[in-house]
């Protein structure tokens, strides 16, 4: 809910200011067919609700050929299929299966 502060002006009436708080943009985006992500010996995934579901049930074989200390595959495919960049970003720092999730989640 915004703040209100009130002010006066240079004639001394008051006149109200709202403040907003920066919240994250939600969107729901679909990539194209030929960008969906495959999930190694898994499935395939066109947007980030798909993506969060699937990491709940793949395996962890599954999840490590994908996040490493050196790659996060997932991260790529968000900022470059889906232009989600903070959410990438966001991801990239994730290094465990709850921490992806929970970061997605934040964006869905």
């Amino acid at each position: 809910m915004p703040t209100i502060k009130k002010t006066k002006s240079a004639k001394g009436a008051s006149k109200k200011k709202t403040s907003r708080k920066r919240s994250i943009r939600k969107v729901a985006v679909v990539s194209l067919p030929e960008e969906a992500f495959w999930i190694n010996g898994g499935p395939i995934v066109q947007s980030l609700s798909e993506l969060k579901e699937v990491l709940m049930h793949i395996s962890d074989l599954q999840f490590d050929y994908h996040v490493s200390k050196d790659k996060n595959d997932f991260a790529v495919w968000i900022a470059s299929s889906l232009g989600n960049k903070l959410c990438a970003k966001k991801v990239k720092k994730a290094k465990t299966r709850t921490e992806c999730i929970r970061v997605m989640e934040a964006f869905l």
